[in-house]
C-alpha cells in the first residue's frame, strides 16, 4: 500500500480523471485533486479503489485474458472515473523452499500507460516494496508538479492578450470541434 501511495505522489497522473467541461460536454480535460499533508483517509481511500489483492491460483495468461476483456476506465459507486489501477495476485501456496509466488500488474488504456511508462512505474512500485518509503515526509500537496505540461505550461504559460485573442481563438477551435 506504501509503494502505491508514493507511486500516487510521484507518478500523480494515474489519480488523474478525464471530466467533461460542465458548460459544453463535448469539451473534456484531465482533473487530478492534490492531497494535503493529513489527508490519510482520502489517501487510503484512493488506495482501496486502486488495488485489487487476489489469492489463490496464478494463471497470468488467463489474467492477462481477463483484462483484456475488461474496459477502461474504472467506473466507482459515485460515478468517479479511474483510468489505471493495480492488481496484485498472491499464490498461498509454498514452493518446497517456502517461498510464496506474486505478480503485480498494472490495468489501464495506453492513453497513460503504454510499455515504457508501465515498465518505469513497475520498476519504481518494487524498488519502493523493498525499500519502503517514508510517506510522511513527503511534501503532499505538491505532488501536481510532476504531472504532464499541458500546452499552456509547454509554451510559456498563457500570453498577455489570452483573456481577448486566446478565448477568442478557444471558442473559435471549440466551434470548429
Amino acid at each position: 500500500r506504501d509503494s502505491i501511495a508514493m507511486a500516487r505522489y510521484e507518478i500523480p497522473i494515474i489519480a488523474s480523471t478525464i471530466v467533461s467541461d460542465p458548460s459544453d460536454d463535448g469539451l473534456r480535460f484531465w482533473e487530478y485533486t492534490a492531497l494535503q499533508k493529513g489527508d490519510d483517509k482520502k489517501l487510503s481511500s484512493w488506495i482501496d479503489q486502486s488495488l485489487t489483492v487476489r489469492r489463490g491460483d496464478i494463471d497470468i495468461e488467463g489474467f492477462i485474458a481477463e483484462m483484456n476483456q475488461r474496459r477502461t476506465p474504472y467506473v466507482h459507486a459515485d460515478g468517479h472515473e479511474q483510468h489505471i489501477h493495480f492488481y496484485l495476485l498472491i499464490d498461498d501456496t509454498s514452493d518446497a523452499t517456502g517461498a510464496v509466488r506474486a505478480a503485480l500488474f498494472l490495468h489501464g488504456g495506453h492513453i497513460i500507460i503504454d510499455a515504457r511508462p508501465a515498465l518505469r512505474c513497475l520498476n519504481a512500485l518494487f524498488d519502493w516494496i523493498a525499500n519502503p518509503p517514508a510517506l510522511d515526509q513527503l511534501s503532499w500537496g505538491t505532488e501536481w508538479e510532476r504531472l504532464p505540461a499541458g500546452p499552456l505550461a509547454a509554451t510559456g504559460g498563457p500570453r498577455d492578450d489570452f483573456d481577448t485573442k486566446g478565448m477568442e481563438l478557444l471558442q473559435r477551435a471549440g466551434a470548429m470541434m
